[in-house]
């Protein structure tokens, strides 16, 4: 009898409990069923956002490599005008990282 159930749930897509007509929404996500928004656009607008963030991380992971090559040219560098400029570059490269990072957190919030 449970197996039955089971079976009508997923094919019927409705949680055990329910009547096949109870108001769902999205059944897969859990949230509740609006009129202005359908559940593809909401899934859409969430992949938009991962694709997003996933973007923002390579950038950050571009930038950590920038910054192990800028810290190279700091010790190697001879003189001072050298050391100035890579470390203008490794300023630059550090605030960029901490933006992209600040970015993904507050998306992921």
């Amino acid at each position: 009898d449970e197996m039955q159930d089971r079976l009508r749930d997923l094919m019927t897509n409705v949680p055990l409990g329910l009547e096949p007509d109870a108001e769902l929404g999205d059944c897969g996500v859990g949230l509740p069923a609006t009129e202005d928004e359908e559940p593809k656009q909401f899934m859409s607008d969430f992949f938009e956002d991962v694709n997003e963030i996933k973007q923002w991380m390579g950038n950050i992971r571009g930038n950590l490599s920038d910054i192990e090559v800028c810290i190279s040219k700091w010790l190697a560098a001879t003189d001072s005008n050298d050391q100035q400029a890579s470390s203008a570059e490794l300023e630059r490269l550090i605030d960029a990282s901490n933006f992209e990072a600040s970015r993904v957190r507050n998306r992921l919030k």
